[in-house]
């Protein structure tokens, strides 16, 4: 009877172990893939700086003023921006609940 009692006892916790394993994998792959997205956004935010501030600053006739608005606008947008990972993450999970709602 302790016998089959911990056979049992030792089956369920292997599968718990894989199981639980599985859930980590897909934790880390899913924090790598969000992390992937905020540095592909941060690249190209940048980028979108270094060649506002170049045509900026060759460019005739612009003063502090005009590039101090441009900066403050790209900023705006770069921040809005730190959403979008997070924004595109919620979609799907809609979609997946659009999907098992629908009969």
């Amino acid at each position: 009877m302790i016998c089959l009692f911990l056979t049992l006892f030792y089956n369920i916790k292997k599968r718990l172990f894989v199981t639980f394993g599985l859930v980590e994998r897909f934790r880390i792959l899913i924090s790598n893939r969000e992390a992937f997205s905020f540095l592909c956004i941060g690249v190209a935010m940048c980028l979108l700086f270094g060649v506002t501030l170049t045509l900026l600053t060759l460019k005739q006739g612009i003063t502090a003023g005009h590039i101090y608005a441009v900066i403050t606008y790209l900023w705006t947008f770069a921040i809005s921006l730190d959403d979008a990972p997070r924004l595109v993450e919620e979609l799907s999970k809609l979609k997946d609940i659009g999907k098992r709602v629908e009969v």
